[in-house]
């Protein structure tokens, strides 16, 4: 399991590694640009968590099939592929949580000014006020969270497509975007202007276990590693009996 895991590891540090470049430029023009422009506007940048989020999401479903494939021709087991998954989805999390920390950190210091700063997703989200340590904590925590939930949905969908047939591979590449970003605000839409009641009821949920309501992001936390464990269970059933076609 732990060779396994080291190469699952390691065929990421590339694309980290143009991430970093490429990312880490952006945040650098931005901060320059700014500051180098008249007037007094004062700009926040946010979002380093989503952006690794995605990069966090294109890894993972990448990377499965291949894995699984290069595993079982080298006699590994179902079992320890899907152990071994876990684990670089757990450490993966862990480790990108801290590269968003790092890059947030460093632009900070190198780029920011009185015009320009630039802040992490708890901050936009619950408006903390903390230490800097007690925020990096947090932040890191809740980083790290976001992205496990992120990996294992990615997970789910590698799993699942490595499942299916030619058809179904269609369905899942195609049905997955439309029904997240047609689908779902369409139907958003229809349950706010034909049961406002309701809506009001799953927004008051929502804030609640996001810790919104409570400024706590330790409750999203939580909630977003249940959601997790539940993906990981998922991927267990469909990963038992899951083949490799094409």
């Amino acid at each position: 399991m732990k060779k396994l895991l080291k190469y699952q590891l390691s065929t990421s540090w590339v694309s980290l590694a143009v991430f970093a470049v490429v990312y880490f430029g952006i945040m650098a023009f931005a901060g320059i640009s700014v500051s180098f422009s008249g007037g007094d506007s004062y700009s926040q940048m946010n979002g380093t968590e989503m952006a690794v989020g995605i990069l966090c999401f294109v890894i993972f479903v990448s990377n499965y099939g291949d894995n699984m494939r290069l595993a079982i021709q080298n006699g590994r087991s179902r079992k320890s592929i899907y152990t071994a998954a876990l684990a670089s989805a757990g450490l993966g999390s862990m480790m990108l949580s801290l590269y968003a920390q790092i890059i947030i950190f460093a632009s900070s210091l190198l780029f920011g000014s009185e015009r320009i700063s630039y802040i992490s997703m708890t901050e936009v989200i619950y408006d903390t006020n903390r230490s800097m340590v007690g925020h990096f904590i947090e932040n890191y925590i809740f980083t790290t969270a976001l992205l496990l939930v992120t990996a294992m949905f990615a997970l789910v969908l590698a799993a699942a497509f490595a499942r299916a047939g030619k058809y179904g591979r269609v369905a899942i590449a195609a049905g997955v975007p439309i029904a997240l970003f047609v689908g779902f605000p369409i139907l958003s839409g229809i349950v706010v202007s034909k049961a406002p009641a309701l809506s009001e009821m799953y927004i008051r949920l929502l804030a609640k276990v996001t810790g919104v309501e409570s400024g706590n992001p330790y409750i999203g936390s939580l909630t977003m590693i249940i959601a997790a464990a539940v993906m990981a269970l998922i991927t267990y059933f469909i990963n038992r009996r899951a083949e490799l076609k094409g």
